[in-house]
């Protein structure tokens, strides 16, 4: 597994304080980069990121360093932050509370994972460490996804739980292993969510 597009540039955007409030998701590029737009190239296609009070002046940044042609796509796409921008992992959103735009894991990704490691975990494998070395596999996959973005420790605790749930039923149901015995290789043997 890899990660679905090269997210440097994006994780170097938000590795600090910031004070983007408005953005752009285009899938090519539209507006010539400036000192109050960044410009992100994704595999989704270019996020533009506006260092701007207001909409007005976003919008006027955005238009003037941009040929006419692109004008109405800028005016229709271009949004305040709080109403969050969905990349294929990640989801970038303005948080009143933290007064500044969080990059997170897209719930629908994470939900994507948790599904196979469901489907996985209640399919019948040769060996039940067959099971658990891809169980850890997705685990690497999404701690490494988590790590570089705004994630709380309450959400890990739900992913815990959930992939501890599944492994025991899959070693219980699918492998006949009896539950303390169960409990055991899931200590021993299954990574746990400890971000850095």
């Amino acid at each position: 597994m890899v990660l679905s597009a090269n997210y440097k540039r994006l994780f170097n955007a938000f590795r600090q304080k910031n004070d983007y409030k408005f953005g752009l998701l285009s899938k090519e590029p539209v507006i010539v980069k400036s000192s109050r737009v960044i410009e992100v190239p994704l595999l989704e296609g270019v996020l533009y990121l506006f260092k701007t009070e207001t909409k007005k002046e976003a919008l006027e940044e955005a238009l003037k360093n941009s040929p006419k042609s692109n004008h109405k796509f800028i005016k229709k796409n271009l949004k305040h932050l709080n109403q969050s921008i969905h990349l294929s992992m990640y989801t970038i959103r303005y948080d009143e509370k933290e007064k500044r735009v969080l990059l997170q894991l897209n719930k629908k990704w994470v939900k994507d994972i948790l599904k196979d490691i469901r489907n996985l975990t209640h399919a019948k494998h040769p060996h039940y460490k067959v099971m658990i070395k891809a169980v850890n596999e997705y685990i690497t996959y999404l701690k490494n996804a988590a790590a570089k973005s705004y994630t709380t420790p309450e959400q890990v605790n739900r992913w815990q739980i959930f992939i501890r749930r599944n492994v025991i039923e899959g070693l219980t149901s699918i492998h006949g292993i009896p539950k303390k015995e169960a409990e055991k290789i899931w200590k021993r043997y299954v990574k746990k969510f400890y971000l850095e």
